[in-house]
């Protein structure tokens, strides 16, 4: 069974997304992200989760399609 608790992402997605927008040069390090950023990446994360919304255990695989519809063209 999966522990949503061991999970970084889930337990600290704040951080996670700062260290991606330092990584892209979009903030410094150790600086937290702006409100619009935020509400920017949650967005993003929505867009993604909408499609995940519609897999269930059907073997089929979200990531795929998620890469597929949003991914580098």
């Amino acid at each position: 069974m999966e522990d949503e608790n061991s999970d970084p992402v889930g337990r600290h997605p704040e951080e996670v997304f700062a260290d991606l927008a330092t990584e892209y040069g979009l903030i410094s390090k150790g600086e937290t992200i702006s409100l619009s950023l935020w509400q920017y990446t949650m967005a993003i994360v929505e867009l993604c989760a909408s499609i995940g919304d519609r897999y269930d255990q059907t073997g089929l695989n979200a990531g795929e399609e998620i890469r597929a519809v949003y991914g580098e063209p």
